[in-house]
């Protein structure tokens, strides 16, 4: 987009559509459809909201025209503004009945007004893009169509000489700065980087954003329009406080943040303003900036819980006294989800050091975790979320604080770590000749999966072996104690005959831990018959 400022909820909607194109590339979970619900939720009540402003600037502007008697000029001005109102109406009828297609292909609602469909992908996909790589789907006149809007409203903006112009409101993944340089989403054009694997919510969402953009659009259009005939100053005869949040959502640990403000007001006057009972600084546009970290609590089944906040805003009147409105403001946090990346999740294995990422996506930046746990030692790092966990009791909870705000607890079982299984270097059926003694070798393998979620605790060796050379059921050498790191079987090896056998017991075993220690090893016992030939 070029030209002209956006206002900071039109940010956070183009910052809610970026999260929404990066969320679709994603494997869903419930958690994750949930988030598009509110995310829907939230952009489809600003649509109401601006689409409800936009009325009443073109009827300032009507107003304006009618109270300079009707002017040529004006009257130009007024049906350029009633062409993009008429066109702006056209193109939201348009989107909402393809969002009503898109649920009716995916099953309806239910008796209780829910999708039935939320997470189906595969008939968003055929109504979107086609069957078969047809490009044939909604999603092609549904891109002519956004581009045809852009076009129509810049040729507006050019009309009057505004110094303002917008970028088409589809693009291709080649055209698009936030794919262009992406090997494999810029191939792409707009309907599959949109629709392609997308479930049916996060489709809703997409075309959301789009009515938010296409309102925006219309908003600063008419407002160009509305400074050529005076439509701008507009006499206040009744006062309303209004309070406009970035989202009634909000995750646990991230900021709330609002706006509160008078809807109409003289210039000459400043309100004060107040947030639970606290003063807060009002800017030269009678606007007083709400901003605070939400905090969680007793979520419901959803994973959300509602809360408000109250504030007052004291305006002056003509006669020399104040007006004092209470607001209180309702807004959801919704409680986030914590990400464990570790091949053992569910269990952690006493006295190792269990390595530990902990994420939680839904903050991004905000990410600034304070972990703790009982019943374990804690070893941080200096990366956020990354720790290693060393239990010692059977039982392990890791509590998640973000910035000081609690964002739940992990609970682990504790195990002791797996017994090691034994393997001889030989065939215990063929046997061993006489110079093969010199290089037998028992190797020790670690249980599979504690070796892989915690490598740097499977290292063991052995440390002792006991030795008997058996020959027609009768000791003839041993038994012998040998440490195999130093030590051979070559006394066997010149005592041995075919038909001899020899007798192997591992006695002692060790592992070194991801501290630098060794540490004994308790083992069932293990040994192996090795016929001589």
């Amino acid at each position: 987009m070029a030209g002209g400022k956006e206002t900071p909820r039109q940010k956070l909607i183009n910052l809610m559509y970026l999260v929404l194109l990066a969320m679709l590339a994603l494997q869903v979970s419930s958690a994750i459809i949930q988030k598009f619900e509110f995310m829907n939720e939230s952009l489809e009540s600003n649509i109401d909201e601006t689409n409800g402003r936009n009325q009443q600037l073109l009827s300032g502007i009507s107003a304006a025209v009618d109270k300079a008697k009707n002017n040529p000029e004006d009257v130009a001005v007024l049906k350029k503004a009633e062409k993009v109102r008429k066109e702006t109406q056209q193109m939201l009828t348009y989107l909402n009945d393809l969002k009503e297609k898109m649920i009716k292909e995916t099953g309806g609602r239910d008796e209780n007004g829910h999708l039935v469909g939320v997470k189906e992908e595969e008939a968003v996909a055929q109504m979107m893009l086609g069957t078969g790589g047809s490009k044939s789907g909604e999603g092609y006149s549904l891109k002519a169509q956004l581009n045809d809007y852009s076009s129509m409203v810049n040729r507006v903006l050019k009309e009057i000489n505004a110094n303002k112009s917008y970028a088409a409101l589809a693009l291709d993944g080649k055209d698009d700065p936030l794919f262009q340089k992406d090997p494999d989403q810029k191939r792409k054009d707009f309907a599959e980087l949109s629709f392609e694997s997308t479930p049916l919510v996060a489709a809703l969402a997409v075309i959301s954003e789009k009515q938010n953009r296409i309102l925006s659009m219309e908003s600063a259009t008419l407002g160009k329009l509305a400074e050529l005939v005076g439509a701008k100053v507009i006499p206040v005869d009744r006062l309303r406080p209004v309070v406009k949040s970035s989202s009634k959502y909000v995750v646990a640990g991230t900021e709330y943040e609002a706006n509160m403000f008078m809807a109409a007001y003289n210039s000459n006057y400043k309100p004060n303003m107040s947030f639970e009972e606290n003063t807060i600084d009002v800017n030269k546009e009678g606007i007083g900036e709400i901003k605070f970290r939400a905090s969680g609590g007793n979520y419901d089944a959803t994973g959300k819980v509602k809360k408000i906040w109250r504030g007052t805003i004291t305006y002056p009147k003509s006669d020399g006294t104040d007006s004092t409105y209470v607001i209180e403001e309702e807004y959801y946090v919704v409680k986030p989800a914590i990400q464990v990346i570790n091949d053992a999740v569910q269990t952690l294995y006493k006295d190792c050091g269990n390595k530990l990422n902990i994420t939680v996506p839904a903050l991004g930046a905000d990410y600034n975790p304070q972990i703790s746990a009982s019943g374990a030692r804690l070893i941080r790092s200096n990366q956020p979320g990354k720790v290693t966990v060393v239990p010692n009791q059977p039982r392990v909870n890791i509590n998640v604080k973000n910035n000081g705000v609690n964002i739940g607890d992990l609970k682990y079982r504790v195990e002791l770590v797996p017994q090691p299984s034994f393997e001889v270097n030989v065939d215990t059926k063929r046997g061993a000749s006489k110079n093969e003694l010199r290089g037998l070798r028992i190797d020790v393998i670690p249980n599979e999966s504690f070796a892989k979620s915690n490598p740097d605790d499977a290292k063991y060796r052995i440390f002792k072996i006991e030795a008997i050379l058996i020959r027609n059921g009768i000791p003839k050498l041993g038994p012998l104690t040998y440490n195999p790191n130093t030590s051979t079987l070559r006394d066997f090896a010149r005592e041995a005959e075919p038909g001899d056998r020899v007798y192997l017991e591992v006695k002692e075993v060790k592992r070194k831990t991801f501290d630098g220690r060794t540490v004994d090893v308790p083992i069932r016992t293990t040994s192996f018959n090795i016929p001589i030939r």
